[in-house]
């Protein structure tokens, strides 16, 4: 179906998501499969967060390790949405646990990314611990 549809894949809904960050939050991870076979990964929301950012607010944690095992994802792992956020610090400020733990054993996540106020990852757990 999404051979015969892929132009569809492409479209925004009216939350600025694509098709890919719909099947993310979803968890329908044979879709997400096939999406990034076609290279969907690269796509960004309305908000400039790719399918890692999608995930981490989500707390999709298959579909995050997944996408974490693959090479298309190396460029995702630490880009910064239109608020100039990672996917790590969303998972933070959503106080995803299990989307930390996995982000924060990643060797390629950036533990030093700050938000558009100089906060890290870190900070941002310790002020919501406080």
């Amino acid at each position: 179906m999404l051979r015969k549809f892929t132009t569809r894949a492409l479209k925004c809904d009216r939350d600025g998501n694509l098709l890919i960050h719909f099947v993310c939050k979803r968890n329908q991870l044979r879709t997400v499969k096939d999406l990034l076979s076609r290279c969907l990964s690269e796509y960004l929301n309305r908000n400039g967060q790719n399918i890692l950012h999608v995930l981490a607010k989500c707390a999709i944690f298959s579909a995050t390790k997944y996408i974490l095992r693959s090479p298309k994802a190396e460029k995702l792992v630490n880009e910064k949405d239109s608020d100039g956020n990672t996917p790590l610090l969303v998972a933070t400020m959503n106080w995803q646990s299990e989307i930390l733990f996995l982000r924060m054993r990643d060797a390629r996540v950036d533990l030093k990314a700050v938000t558009k106020t100089c906060f890290t990852a870190f900070d941002i757990a310790q002020g919501a611990l406080e």
